[in-house]
């Protein structure tokens, strides 16, 4: 489609062919965006606008790829800025459109429309722009295909309920409970068994160790 300027969001050329395979090889070549910004107050780190220019800009130009910004304004949503990724040899582009977005002065609360307010709005613009059309990702937040999510998620399970059972499992007091128990029920062997039967739970809960476990079957049971 060609650009509509009443048309919200991404336009482009009426063919993007070339431009498409120019920005597949670029994100071959692009470094994760690290994030160097800190929000001290909020206790977070961000991206800044060099961070993603860094990380893209690079292997853009070296495939022919250019990024253009453009404050405008439109009837309806007001102040916006306009970014534009071009591939010149083919005379393509896709541009998209997002709102400038002034802060809120913390103390009155009032929109900030000051020099720094105008920056802030800027700057902001720029970097969701940025992110749209370069197609890059944050350091960390690299794709990972289903499989290896669940691999991870079952590691870090085992590795949680083996942590839960070693710190719990020096189970010294409860043996001895246990085998007291036992030793109370040897001339009834069912009701023997059914002792175990607890011991054997508080095994897999992580309350006993195996080799506790052992030793009780051993005592009670090596000559059935």
């Amino acid at each position: 489609m060609e650009l509509d300027n009443y048309i919200h969001g991404v336009t482009s050329s009426a063919d993007t062919d070339q431009l498409d395979m120019a920005r597949i090889n670029a994100m071959k070549e692009y470094k994760p965006v690290a994030q160097s910004g800190e929000n001290k107050f909020a206790k977070f780190r961000y991206e800044t606008q060099t961070d993603i220019m860094a990380a893209t800009v690079p292997a853009l130009l070296n495939n022919g790829l250019s990024i253009r910004f453009s404050p405008g304004f439109h009837a309806t949503a007001g102040e916006v800025m306009v970014g534009r990724i071009s591939h010149p040899k083919s005379k393509q582009w896709i541009s998209a459109v997002v709102p400038l977005i002034y802060p809120h002065n913390p103390k009155t609360g009032e929109v900030q429309h000051d020099g720094q307010g105008a920056e802030t709005a800027d700057t902001y613009a720029r970097k969701r722009l940025l992110r749209s059309l370069t197609a890059c990702w944050v350091e960390g937040a690299e794709v990972v295909t289903e499989q290896e999510h669940d691999r991870k998620m079952a590691a870090d399970a085992h590795a949680e309920y083996d942590g839960k059972k070693k710190k719990k499992s020096n189970g010294a007091p409860l043996i001895e409970k246990i085998r007291t128990a036992m030793l109370m029920l040897k001339g009834s062997p069912e009701a023997l068994k059914e002792k175990l039967a607890k011991a054997e739970q508080c095994c897999v809960d992580g309350l006993i160790t195996e080799e506790q476990l052992k030793e009780l079957q051993k005592e009670f049971f090596e000559n059935d």
